[in-house]
């Protein structure tokens, strides 16, 4: 840990509310303190704090590098501003401790996949096929150890209702008692997980494709169960929703897809930049490189939520699926990850409530610096479809 009572120069410390001998706990609890009071979706129209939000985001930056940090303290501030940034802090936002037990560890997956070198190298048409095997063998190992962690959280509802399988009447009684008491448990846990960073995205990841798959689980059990017009009602649900999670898995990709070539081009413009000092002012430069830590921060949440959700459908699959289980036991499977899925995607924050993208607005601001270096992409920028009611809210991020 790096301590220098007497700093050359303690804006930066004094910016964040820290002492200059701050440890990196402190620095980075201040840093997530005032990057959530400055975020623009929090103060829109307001450029004042706009501004600081970059500050602390180019201070944080320096403060959070053991070598930077002590280059800070020797010299001062460093006005030859250069892009750097680090995949593996950036992931972890979205890979907290609390979350692994559903998601797992996204951060083994995606390190190497957004490794700097695969932006720098403009010869590369597509830099990432190389890791996408790798990416899908990683997954599907972890899908089985996610559902061995979801199986023991539905057991909870599971055990209240098992012994009553042979008596519909009852059991759906029992069902309506113990999925009540279920979401009570899931409610108090959700409560504690939406404090996480990005918890409140995290959450509503999860409960959209528990809902999803879950619902098709049910409809799936009357398909093959229920009386005839249940039958034909649950085909036409089920079909629906096949339908909702395949557009929801392409519009994805082709968003992902599309927000990874744009990335690349402002790389381009970045190493231009940096090599060539008299086209551009310092300010200017610094804006452009701060906008593109912003589109990128907000490029991996959405790669970091894709990959959550291919997990979670094959976890959920993986439970559904099961054909030396007893029809009804998957049915109870169905209802409690069903449940689960409510309550998370019911979940709020206050401090998440008004939030909306900025990514267009990040996107834009940079296209007078894109178009004076580059032809190779004018427009800068591109706007995610609309994919549903339960994706509009996880649409927006918010950096903590």
């Amino acid at each position: 840990m790096i301590i220098d009572e007497n700093p050359c120069d303690t804006e930066y410390y004094d910016t964040l509310g820290v002492k200059s001998n701050a440890s990196p706990k402190e620095i980075k609890m201040a840093y997530h303190k005032n990057a959530l009071k400055y975020h623009p979706d929090k103060n829109p129209g307001n450029k004042e704090a706009e501004g600081m939000f970059k500050d602390i985001c180019k201070i944080y930056e320096v403060l959070s590098d053991k070598e930077k940090r002590s280059e800070y303290n020797k010299y001062g501030k460093n006005d030859n501003f250069k892009f750097n940034y680090d995949p593996k802090e950036i992931l972890k936002q979205f890979s907290g401790d609390c979350f692994k037990e559903y998601i797992g560890d996204i951060l083994v997956s995606y390190i190497n996949y957004f490794s700097k070198e695969n932006f720098d190298d403009q010869n590369k048409k597509n830099p990432f096929i190389q890791y996408e095997r790798k990416i899908k063998k990683e997954r599907i190992s972890r899908v089985y150890v996610l559902a061995k962690n979801l199986m023991k959280k539905v057991e909870i509802h599971i055990k209240f209702v098992r012994s009553y399988y042979k008596n519909n009447k009852e059991l759906s009684k029992k069902e309506k008692e113990s999925i009540t008491n279920f979401k009570k448990i899931i409610s108090i846990e959700a409560d504690e997980l939406k404090y996480e960073a990005y918890g409140v995205k995290l959450l509503h990841t999860i409960g959209y494709i528990f809902k999803l798959k879950g619902n098709q689980a049910l409809r799936q059990y009357d398909i093959t169960n229920g009386a005839i017009h249940h039958r034909i009602s649950s085909r036409a649900i089920n079909f629906k929703n096949k339908i909702e999670e395949t557009n929801h898995i392409i519009l994805e990709n082709i968003f992902n897809t599309n927000s990874l070539l744009i990335y690349q081009e402002k790389m381009k413009v970045i190493k231009f930049l940096e090599n060539n000092n008299g086209s551009h002012t310092q300010e200017e430069k610094r804006k452009f490189f701060e906008e593109c830590i912003l589109f990128l921060i907000h490029l991996y949440w959405n790669f970091s939520k894709f990959e959550i959700e291919q997990t979670l459908i094959l976890v959920c699959e993986y439970l559904f699926n099961d054909s030396v289980v007893d029809p009804i036991e998957i049915k109870e499977r169905a209802m409690a990850v069903f449940a689960i899925g409510e309550v998370f995607s019911e979940v709020s924050d206050k401090t998440e409530s008004n939030q909306s993208s900025i990514t267009d607005s990040t996107t834009t601001n940079t296209t007078s610096i894109d178009s004076t270096t580059t032809n190779t992409n004018s427009s800068g920028t591109t706007s995610k479809p609309s994919i549903d009611s339960f994706d509009n809210e996880i649409e927006t991020w918010v950096l903590v």
